[in-house]
């Protein structure tokens, strides 16, 4: 935008996390604040704990910095730094319809355990039936608006190609438990 080129992305993003971070100092360094950086003493055997128990999560993150390494990497060698703008600007969108998905999904889980826990199967088939309708909806959204966006398909199809196969696992396998519970899918 202003011709800074790839130093000024760097600089955008150093600043807003450096935003981030001046939002929540102050209530990190409060005395009376729950969680504080000046309470607590320091455990090796708790960091063993915590990093033994974060290790999963620890390597799914190492994984996506690779990946989007290798994406970078690939576009700057195939597009310059336009390709690669355009890419982060598209994936920024990408990840605010991920986002959706995945506060519906996390927003239907009490209410799946609750019914589930007090056997009311059908109440679940309707929460699991109105959640796909609305990822769905969402999904043929995306998918309507996308195109118009994008331009190149070779690096750009990926992302849709593995969201698209994890939603055909996913009623795989939510069929597969739906038949243990003996309800069907369909309304």
């Amino acid at each position: 935008m202003f011709g800074w080129g790839t130093a000024g992305s760097g600089l955008a993003t150093g600043i807003a996390f450096t935003t981030g971070f001046a939002v929540m100092a102050p209530a990190l360094l409060k005395k009376s604040s729950l969680v504080s950086l000046r309470k607590g003493r320091f455990s090796f055997r708790l960091l063993g704990q915590m990093t033994y128990n974060g290790s999963s999560e620890g390597l799914s993150e190492l994984s996506a910095g690779i990946t989007v390494f290798l994406f970078n990497w690939v576009m700057m060698k195939n597009w310059g730094e336009v390709g690669v703008a355009a890419f982060t600007a598209i994936n920024y969108m990408l990840n605010l319809g991920v986002q959706m998905f995945v506060g519906l999904s996390d927003g239907i889980v009490p209410i799946l355990s609750f019914n589930y826990g007090a056997g009311h199967l059908n109440r679940v088939k309707e929460t699991l039936f109105l959640g796909f309708k609305t990822n769905a909806t969402i999904g043929i959204i995306r998918i309507m608006i996308y195109p118009v966006i994008l331009g190149d398909n070779g690096v750009w199809l990926t992302v849709p190609l593995a969201e698209f196969f994890t939603f055909v696992s996913t009623i795989y396998l939510l069929r597969k438990r739906l038949k243990k519970w003996s309800v069907s899918i369909h309304a």
